[in-house]
């Protein structure tokens, strides 16, 4: 991904329009986000998505621009999440059969 489009994505999940707004916003030296935006180095995706978590951003529109910056999906499953959803799932049917 082009450290320069995610930057930009992040302009407007923050609001805000200079590099220096989204690097106070994101706690970052103005060093360290120009680096990131001349592809010096890699952004830290753990601060980032830190930074995001409680907006409701969904991750796939950060980080690849399809869909819904706020979707439906706005927070990305991990897989130890689906594996739950796939325990649970399973659960209830076991807990339905012995009722039965």
């Amino acid at each position: 991904m082009d450290n320069e489009i995610l930057l930009q994505r992040l302009k407007e999940v923050f609001k805000v329009y200079k590099d220096e707004e989204l690097a106070e916003k994101l706690g970052l030296k103005k060093t360290t986000y120009s680096t990131w935006k001349t592809g010096g180095s890699r952004p830290n995706y753990e601060l980032i998505f830190d930074k995001i978590e409680h907006l409701s951003i969904n991750l796939h529109w950060l980080l690849t621009g399809e869909g819904d910056m706020h979707g439906k999906n706005a927070r990305a499953k991990t897989e130890v999440e689906r594996a739950g959803e796939h325990f649970a799932e399973g659960l209830k049917i076991l807990l339905s059969m012995k009722s039965e």
